[in-house]
């Protein structure tokens, strides 16, 4: 019979201890995911009303969006990501430079005829991702990593120079556009 248990109680303590702070750490570190999450999806919003804004020609739209979620999830003007530690940018498709950003039409809405450019559903998508993993008792490194998707496809005015073409189009046809060119209400 053993009578001295002096210790156990430290051990059994040690023990616990280090199993609670593991998944504290891990609450932790989820949260501030989903709090990036939350943040990304503002960025990507306030983007996509860049891209929305009619400007003289498509590049000024992209342009506009390019820099605004640049300034939010990017640091400075680079490709670096802003707070890697909580998540960064995956793969994908990159626009220009950017890794993790695409600004236009997504892939799921290419037409066949080609006139994707007419749809409605233009925006911005930024995929990023982050790790999760439990210490000693986590599985391999590949499924630890969560990749989440945020789009907005608030859509795009048309701009100036489409509008032109669509009124000189519409001149040619035999249309009376004598004074549209000053009636320009983003309509065209």
């Amino acid at each position: 019979m053993v009578t001295n248990q002096e210790g156990q109680t430290t051990i059994e303590f040690s023990l616990t201890f280090v199993l609670i702070m593991l998944v504290v750490l891990f609450f932790i570190r989820l949260s501030l995911f989903f709090a990036y999450s939350s943040y990304a999806q503002y960025a990507t919003f306030m983007a996509s009303r860049a891209y929305l804004s009619g400007g003289a020609v498509k590049s000024d739209q992209e342009t506009r969006a390019r820099f605004v979620i640049t300034q939010m999830v990017k640091e400075g003007r680079g490709n670096k990501d802003r707070w890697p530690v909580i998540a960064e940018a995956a793969g994908g498709k990159n626009d220009g430079d950017l890794t993790g950003i695409l600004i236009g039409p997504g892939d799921q809405l290419q037409q066949e005829d080609g006139q994707s450019n007419l749809s409605w559903q233009v925006g911005v998508r930024y995929r990023f991702k982050g790790k999760f993993h439990l210490g000693p008792f986590g599985g391999d490194k590949k499924s630890d990593e969560v990749t989440l998707t945020s789009e907005s496809w608030l859509g795009r005015e048309t701009t100036d120079e489409e509008c032109f073409q669509r009124l000189d189009e519409m001149s040619q046809a035999g249309g009376d556009v004598s004074n549209a060119r000053l009636l320009i209400d983003n309509g065209c």
